[in-house]
């Protein structure tokens, strides 16, 4: 699931994080797109953004022909997207108003067919081995209340670990705890998150650390990142917590 926000920069890299999609070696069961005013499907036109960004992908001219089908989803109010090519669908559901990414995560991970989740910020990337690594740990876990976290290698080449972060999450448990706090939109919701289920001793959820041989998040850093601009925002209170959560995080997972 991918969260898309109204922000050029929001938009920048998509093509990139849907085309790691495509390059997965395990296929997932389809890509849901949160349109959070980024206007990828708007208008009765010929022609979408999202048709342009994917004529990137596929690495042909942009004729300025649309790339995909439409079909109405009316039970889920989305489109269903469609390209010859692609191992998997692609739905499109549009925020009735500007949200942001906590909540587009919510509202995802309610409407996402698979009872697991993957959330991909969309100026990231999906390594080939990400899918393919969470169906494993599911396979091996199969815990309906697990927060399975993933390791992050960033873009200027350090790595992270530590549960505040990318993850793959059940429709369970976003059912059972109720997501991402709405108080986390001033910052570091995955911490709150996480926070309140180390706070419950586990009883609301339990964290789980994605096993894989390498990282399988890579993160883009850049000046407009959303993380960055809501940390000045709001005085950097939330992301000095963040970051003190995290240095205890990996203390008790040995990730230090």
């Amino acid at each position: 699931m991918i969260p898309v926000g109204p922000k050029e920069q929001h938009t920048r890299w998509l093509g990139e994080a849907l085309q790691s999609l495509r390059e997965q070696t395990w296929a997932p069961d389809e890509v849901l797109i949160i349109d959070d005013g980024a206007g990828l499907v708007d208008g009765s036109g010929e022609r979408w953004k999202l048709d342009t960004i994917m004529a990137e992908v596929h690495e042909v001219p942009d004729s300025g022909m649309r790339v995909f089908s439409q079909l109405d989803d009316v039970k889920h109010g989305t489109r269903l997207i469609t390209a010859e090519d692609w191992p998997f669908p692609i739905r499109v559901w549009c925020t009735p108003w500007v949200a942001g990414g906590l909540h587009c995560t919510n509202f995802g991970v309610g409407l996402a067919r698979s009872p697991l989740v993957i959330t991909l910020g969309s100026d990231d990337r999906l390594l080939p081995w990400a899918v393919a690594d969470g169906i494993a740990a599911w396979e091996r876990i199969q815990d309906p209340l697990g927060y399975y976290w993933m390791d992050v290698e960033y873009s200027d080449g350090k790595h992270q670990s530590t549960p505040s972060g990318p993850s793959m999450v059940t429709k369970t448990l976003w059912e059972h705890s109720g997501g991402y706090p709405i108080v986390g939109t001033v910052g570091g919701g995955d911490n709150m998150f996480t926070s309140g289920l180390h706070a419950s001793d586990y009883k609301a959820g339990h964290l789980y650390r994605l096993k894989t041989d390498a990282p399988p998040y890579w993160f883009r850093l850049h000046p407009e990142q959303d993380q960055a601009t809501v940390n000045v925002r709001y005085g950097s209170v939330w992301g000095t917590v963040r970051d003190i959560w995290c240095e205890q995080m990996k203390e008790r997972w040995g990730t230090a």
